[in-house]
């Protein structure tokens, strides 16, 4: 397995490749492409920061010797070029805390589930993902300023889905509060038109 992990200002990009040819990029501990290749391929995602939307395009190829070689553009800016993909795994990626946190989400062990997303938080606390499934778990215990909080705090540390936010159905119960129209425009999501 080839591993290479990029920090771009407060934003983590992680590139592993398998050796059957699954290659996939996760920006901050989320999966923001997947796809199968020998030869190499194009992987592209966007992030919002600061309310601008940067276009980012990781090129894998081959180098020398089968060894796995990237590019990785942001705004057709290269930040890295024919960088070579060590050998290596990565960490944890998603940590047991988040997984039992979920696990108790869906079996709406609510409770449980915001104690557990906290201890993940004081061992990942950048991690947009443990906000967001908070803000679920609050959501559904009608929660609203908390739910609120903690989806904000999702946004600012680099949520990549943001469309989640409009379909997840543990957020059914801030979607149809007042605040949810002014907390959408805030933070330029675009809500459907029916």
């Amino acid at each position: 397995m080839y591993y290479l992990e990029f920090m771009h200002g407060d934003i983590k990009i992680e590139f592993i490749n398998s050796f059957s040819g699954k290659e996939t990029v996760r920006v901050n501990n989320q999966i923001v492409s997947e796809k199968s290749s020998i030869m190499g391929t194009i992987h592209r995602f966007e992030m919002v920061t600061n309310g601008s939307t940067k276009k980012y395009s990781l090129r894998t190829k081959l180098g020398g010797a089968t060894m796995v070689m990237i590019d990785l553009l942001c705004d057709r800016n290269y930040l890295l070029q024919n960088e070579p993909v060590p050998y290596g795994s990565p960490g944890p990626g998603i940590n047991k805390e988040l997984q039992a946190g979920l696990k108790k989400l869906r079996m709406f062990d609510l409770q449980a589930a915001v104690a557990l997303f906290d201890r993940a938080l004081d061992a990942d606390p950048y991690n947009p993902q443990l906000h967001f499934y908070k803000a679920c778990a609050h959501s559904l215990l009608e929660e609203k300023k908390e739910a609120f909080h903690h989806l904000q705090l999702a946004i600012d540390k680099g949520l990549v889905d943001r469309g989640k936010i409009l379909s997840e159905d543990g957020l059914a119960f801030i979607r149809i509060s007042e605040e949810f129209e002014g907390f959408c425009i805030r933070n330029k999501i675009e809500l459907p038109s029916y």
